[in-house]
Formats: structure tokens, sequence, C-alpha cells
């Protein structure tokens, strides 16, 4: 029992961090496409955030599954390893800001990570009701992180007052996937006093981020030419 929740509170922790960085790589991704002094507080403030959480996720490594397992000590290897990359793009962007593709790639590979090593945490759940819960928070997290990339990527277009068709197509793929899985994911709990997959969709605050990115995956962009 104390193991079980130890690896639930772990992947709570996991589960907070991951969101830490989604909300990070937004504001990295800002500072990339246009620097400026306001912005760069901006990121340290996050990434110090971002860093508290992790601290946490770090002292309880041991407990992120099992990790006498090859494929959870795998994942958890790869995590950390894509939170190295992370901290090396923090001190060199900060200096000089990189392009926000690095940015979106360095950050996406280590919630891509995290998400896999928290869904292999979950799996080893005993309980029923528990491990469909859990399956249905892992699909949440997937859809966040389709949403969460698609997010960071419109922001950047709004700071950098530049829209590519490339960038477009990225758009309109990560939010199609992400209603897609919200759509799909397992409905929950009838008894569970939380909210639903289906409150999420019907939420004006999903419905007008939707929008917003709709409106930029349609927008017909100038066209040039090079001469």
């Amino acid at each position: 029992l104390r193991s079980a929740s130890a690896e639930a509170d772990a992947g709570v922790e996991l589960a907070r961090a991951l969101s830490d960085l989604q909300d990070e790589r937004r504001l990295h991704a800002e500072y990339a496409a246009d620097p400026g002094a306001d912005r760069g507080t901006a990121l340290d403030e996050a990434a110090e955030s971002t860093d508290r959480s992790l601290d946490t996720v770090r002292s309880l490594r041991e407990s992120l599954g099992d990790q006498s397992d090859p494929v959870t000590g795998e994942l958890t290897d790869g995590f950390f390893e894509a939170l190295s990359e992370i901290g090396e793009l923090r001190r060199t962007d900060l200096s000089t800001p990189g392009d926000v593709d690095a940015v979106l790639d360095t950050y996406g590979t280590a919630v891509r990570e995290g998400v896999r090593l928290y869904s292999s945490i979950t799996r080893t759940l005993d309980d029923g009701p528990a491990a469909a819960e859990a399956a249905a928070t892992t699909d949440l997290m997937w859809a966040q992180e389709s949403f969460g990339h698609a997010d960071a990527l419109v922001s950047a277009v709004l700071a950098g007052q530049e829209l590519t068709r490339s960038e477009q197509n990225r758009i309109a793929a990560l939010t199609t996937d992400a209603r897609h899985r919200v759509a799909t994911v397992h409905p929950g709990s009838e008894a569970s006093d939380g909210s639903t997959p289906g409150d999420l969709l019907a939420g004006a605050p999903w419905q007008e981020a939707l929008e917003a990115a709709d409106t930029l995956a349609a927008h017909d962009p100038e066209v040039t030419v090079d001469p």
C-alpha cells in the first residue's frame, strides 16, 4: 500500500511538472519569436516555477513506477535526459535567443517522455476503476500536449507577427488531434464529483481557444514572391 501510494503521489507531481513545462514552453516560444526584457523576465519566472515542480519530481525519482523494470527505467532516464536539454536551451537562449522550432521541439520531447513515463506508472495499478481513470487521464494529457503545442506555436506567431503556411498546417493538425483525443477519451466514473471530458468540450474556455486556433489555421496570409 505504501508503494502504491508513493507511486500515485509521484504521478501527480509528474503531471503538475509537465503542465508547468507546457506553460514555460509557450513563454519561451514567444521570447524566441520576439525577444525583449519583459518576455525574458516572464520566462525566468516561469522557469523558476517549473524548477520547483521538477525538484519535487526528482526527489521522488525512485517512486516513478517500478524502477527495477527495464522499460520504466529507460523511460525515466529518457525524461531526465530531455530535461537536461531544456536546461541547456535556457542557458543559451537567454543570452542569444534561438529559433522557435528548436524551442518547441526541445520542450515537446520532454513532455512526451513525461507522458509516456506517467502512463507506465499508472499501468501497474491493480484497482480496476483507478486504472480506468488513470488511462483516461493519460489520454487527456496527450490531448493537452497537442493543444499546448498548438498554443505555444500560436503565441509565437502572434509575438513575431508572421504566419507561414507550414505553421498554419501544424496548428490545424495539432488542434484536430486534441479535439479527437478529448472527444474519444473514457468518460470517467459517473460517481465522480469532478469535471468530465464532456464538460471540457462544452466549456467556454475550450471553445474560445479552439476558435482562436481555427481562425489562424484558416487565415489566408499575404503571398510573397522572392525576387
